[in-house]
């Protein structure tokens, strides 16, 4: 699948051209950058193939922390983390914190279950040697800021983009409801179809186990 470029400046001069303020008189730009910005924050939680990554870490002797990688944004249900060891695939099962509190935390073996404490990953037991963590997860996008940058959102899923920051936009500046919703609406329309090519793309091997988040 050939993926196109579409930049920051792009996506904004189309939105200005449906606000029939392609000067950004009522609208300025530094808003409508505002609203593109926003949107990817909310549909990055969002599982589609291009933003569902695979990436090995290593854990530390005796040390509790898994440390994900540096664009990680959240671990994929059920699968997020699995250990690589001995020709095996050991998937860490995630419990809640007060359930790996309860836990001595003191013995060392091969990590089994993980959990979200402190503002870090910890898993239990605590390892024995330096195991290999296969990491699947949603990958993290910083915002957008100079009118060439460009990431998998825009590239991917310019029209979703572009009509829910169009919503946005209707709803909090022009104070439209109507076409707030109407855009919304396309917004919607666009994530089915990008869900139907992510399930087409996802259906076999590693992430067939996975669905839409």
């Amino acid at each position: 699948m050939t993926v196109t470029t579409v930049t920051l400046a792009t996506i904004r001069t189309a939105i200005a051209k449906r606000l029939f303020d392609t000067s950004n008189t009522a609208i300025s730009a530094a808003d409508i950058t505002a609203a593109i910005n926003d949107s990817i924050r909310t549909w990055k939680f969002k599982r589609f193939w291009f933003n569902t990554m695979t990436s090995n870490v290593s854990l530390t002797t005796s040390s509790a922390v898994l440390t994900p990688p540096t664009d990680f944004l959240i671990e994929l249900p059920r699968s997020g983390f699995t250990i690589d060891y001995g020709n095996t695939k050991w998937p860490l099962e995630k419990i809640k914190p007060l359930d790996y509190s309860e836990r001595d935390n003191q013995s060392n073996g091969l990590p089994r279950v993980y959990t979200w404490v402190g503002g870090v990953y910890s898993v239990y037991y605590l390892p024995d040697q330096a195991y290999t963590v296969i990491c699947r997860y949603l990958e993290d996008y910083a915002d957008l800021s100079a009118d060439g940058d460009s990431n998998d959102f825009t590239n991917n899923a310019t029209d979703l983009i572009t009509y829910d920051a169009l919503s946005k936009l209707m709803g909090e500046l022009r104070q439209d409801e109507k076409m707030e919703h109407y855009y919304s609406g396309r917004a919607e329309n666009e994530h089915n179809i990008l869900k139907r090519f992510t399930n087409k793309y996802t259906a076999s091997g590693a992430l067939s186990v996975e669905t839409i988040l």
